[in-house]
């Protein structure tokens, strides 16, 4: 009776153990898989257009002591001065 309980105590533990690795291999592989997508995001967003820089910029500007935004008239920065509406811009392209 000792030896079947023994017996089946050492393959729960073995499958109890198997199933950790198993699951510790699915975590790092999502890891790798997401460091990947990860860097190949960051290379698309790096690249420019015919060797110009996109830069946000907002075309409705309200004053803001100490800020600073890019107008999209001329493509300067203008000091003390924030976007009126934030979740609206464009963006000037620079040489």
């Amino acid at each position: 009776m000792n030896k079947k309980i023994l017996t089946m105590s050492c393959y729960v533990s073995a499958a109890f153990l198997g199933g950790l690795w198993i699951a510790s291999q699915k975590v790092i592989n999502s890891n790798d898989t997401d460091s990947s997508l990860l860097k190949q995001n960051v290379e698309a967003l790096s690249q420019t257009e015919s060797e110009s820089a996109r830069i946000k910029c907002y075309s409705s500007l309200t004053y803001e002591l100490g800020a600073s935004v890019v107008f999209c008239g001329d493509c300067s920065i203008k000091e003390n001065r924030t976007d009126k509406w934030s979740c609206i811009h464009d963006y000037c392209l620079t040489n």
